[in-house]
């Protein structure tokens, strides 16, 4: 069948989702058995999130951020297991409705799926784990778009930074804070590529994660700075769970 026939059948409305193909060469069995047995490649790793990875609506759909509606999305999506996650995700002094539900739409597209792997690869790896979540949102478009800046980092705002191409996105009214965090992470993933440790001279220190302590984070933003990981009992929930459909 022709690539452009494929393209076109996959992106229909009800497509069946193709994951990984378990080839029994270079993929033998399921990657996260790979992992749960100490059989992946035992190398450093560098993984991380963004801080606004899914948006507040996919939670809410059209109805407004509050707390009672936050609790009634929790209910629709989760039904009988809904308890456990509402005890997770509580609203509290710290985190509005919208942050918690953004912070569970993240959860659900890639954060949580990135916590597993980096709660496997220390488990079982034998190697340093360094972690990163990255909280810089961009900033306000430059004209004609005049958008404001965004509440948080969003999925794949990361790259430009990571590989210092913000000059050459003429979107967004780039200013010498960012030029600053670019400069920063150009310095922690070259040094992890060229040693397998981010740190290095002039930047703050990366500690990396094993089982003996509790797990850090690199918060990578205008200010670096290494601080102990936070909800990570929402992984550990969300783990039990049975998987949605």
């Amino acid at each position: 069948m022709p690539a452009d026939k494929l393209l076109e059948a996959a992106s229909q409305r009800g497509a069946p989702r193709v994951g990984p193909d378990i080839d029994g060469w270079f993929l033998p069995k399921d990657a996260g058995a790979i992992f749960a047995a100490g059989e992946q490649a035992h190398v450093p790793l560098l993984v991380g999130w963004n801080s606004a990875e899914g948006g507040a609506g996919a939670i809410f759909r059209n109805e407004e951020p509050t707390a009672d509606n936050l609790e009634k999305a929790i209910r629709r999506i989760y039904g009988d297991h809904a308890d456990e996650v509402l005890k997770a995700y509580a609203v509290d002094a710290d985190d509005s409705p919208e942050q918690v539900a953004t912070d569970l739409a993240s959860d659900q597209f890639i954060a949580f799926g990135t916590w597993k792997w980096f709660d496997l690869q220390r488990r079982t790896g034998g190697r340093p784990v360094y972690r990163y979540w990255f909280s810089r949102p961009r900033p306000a478009m430059a004209p004609p778009g005049h958008q404001g800046p965004a509440k948080g980092a969003v999925h794949s705002a990361e790259i430009e930074y990571a590989l210092g191409n913000l000059s050459g996105n003429k979107v967004y009214a780039w200013t010498l804070d960012d030029y600053t965090v670019s400069d920063n992470m150009e310095s922690y993933f070259a040094n992890f590529i060229k040693t397998g440790n981010p740190n290095g001279s002039g930047l703050p220190r990366w500690p990396a994660n094993g089982l003996a302590t509790p797990a850090k984070v690199m918060r990578l933003d205008v200010r670096c700075q290494a601080q102990p990981a936070r909800h990570d009992d929402r992984y550990e929930v969300l783990e039990k769970l049975p998987p949605r459909r």
